[in-house]
């Protein structure tokens, strides 16, 4: 199959056996790209599965069959999604590559610092950032105030991944699930990894934004 050439697979059927996976003609995708680039595609792609099978669930009855067969590829994208978001993160705030490691609070305990040191008041709970607010638009814009601090919470939710996942092998092969793990929420495991995805984008985002205008400031400051 190697030995076939791409451009002589062209108007073969899909399930033609001298196809490559990587040429399906219309149904292609683009594989290959900066690191950078490839990291969004990476991340926004599991986010997208996360929802779809959740979406999936939710369509059929929420029914206790599906949620025993769809938890492990769900719980193994929500797990692998934190991990990539606190590497993203790191490499772009510490400016180097993190460190070859699947452990998710080690990951978080080297973000963490680099967030406080960035923003000080970054443990903010979203009751003093938001309770002024009128309700309608809480409902609105979809914000849950709670007294917790932003990074406390995310330090909690974060635990609860790694505890029912502590090595990032536990929805991948059977028998490897905490032995005091009995059951798992399919929505709740969803729940957590969309918030922290969420959470850990809207650092990154910041970071980005203040690296935009940085240069317009300096400048200004030189004049």
């Amino acid at each position: 199959m190697n030995d076939v050439k791409a451009e002589n697979t062209k108007g073969r059927r899909p399930d033609d056996p001298h196809v490559g996976l990587w040429t399906g003609g219309r149904t292609d995708a683009h594989i290959e790209s900066p690191w950078a680039a490839a990291m969004y595609h990476y991340v926004q792609g599991g986010r997208a599965v996360i929802e779809m099978i959740v979406e999936r669930f939710r369509e059929r009855g929420r029914d206790f069959h599906d949620a025993d067969t769809l938890i492990f590829p769900l719980g193994l994208q929500c797990r692998h999604l934190v991990e990539l978001r606190l590497k993203e993160l790191y490499g772009v705030l510490a400016r180097e590559p993190a460190a070859k490691n699947h452990k998710l609070l080690d990951l978080w305990r080297r973000v963490r610092p680099l967030i406080e040191a960035r923003w000080p008041t970054s443990n903010r709970s979203s009751s003093d950032r938001y309770g002024h607010l009128p309700r309608e638009i809480l409902e609105e814009l979809g914000i849950v105030l709670r007294t917790e601090g932003d990074l406390d919470r995310a330090e909690s939710l974060i635990a609860a991944l790694d505890e029912i996942d502590p090595r990032g092998v536990s929805f991948r092969y059977p028998g490897t699930i905490p032995a005091h793990i009995k059951t798992a929420s399919v929505e709740m495991i969803a729940e957590t990894a969309l918030e922290l995805d969420e959470f850990l984008d809207g650092c990154l985002t910041g970071v980005q934004e203040e690296n935009s205008i940085r240069p317009e400031m300096d400048a200004e400051f030189r004049d």
